[in-house]
């Protein structure tokens, strides 16, 4: 099976660029309602993930020294990611897509070239599996 079929478009996934500012990436995840969301570069290639936890454990980390107006000014590049999401190449393997959804709540998909072009999220997989189950069943 291909890994586009389960490809959710880049111009379909929220997602921020690495100098965009904290306040501006913290506001993507609060509109988008995701808890995490890639991070790319403004010439689109994938550079990793930010999530909910990486605000927080930054904010613990130097809490006396976030204001808003800082938080507007420094570029999201500075904060320390916790996790590491994982891309695939959309010429790989599915078992090395399901390696990676085991572990990831979504799995950004690059091209050759590492650009973004999108993710593979986990839901995506179960409902798959799940569709293709139940038409084992009723088949059989």
């Amino acid at each position: 099976m291909n890994i586009l079929f389960f490809l959710t478009p880049k111009n379909a996934v929220s997602y921020v660029y690495d100098t965009d500012t904290i306040y501006c990436a913290l506001a993507s995840i609060r509109t988008s309602g995701f808890t995490s969301i890639p991070v790319i570069t403004k010439s689109g290639k994938y550079i990793g993930a930010i999530t909910e936890g990486d605000f927080l454990w930054s904010y613990i980390d130097i809490h006396k020294e976030v204001t808003l107006e800082r938080m507007q000014l420094t570029p999201v590049s500075t904060l320390k990611r916790r996790f590491q999401y994982d891309a695939v190449n959309v010429n790989a393997d599915i078992d090395d897509l399901l390696k990676l959804v085991y572990a990831q709540n979504f799995v950004p998909i690059v091209d050759d070239r590492g650009i973004f072009i999108g993710i593979v999220t986990r839901q995506d997989i179960i409902k798959h599996y799940c569709k293709s189950r139940q038409s084992i069943v009723v088949n059989a």
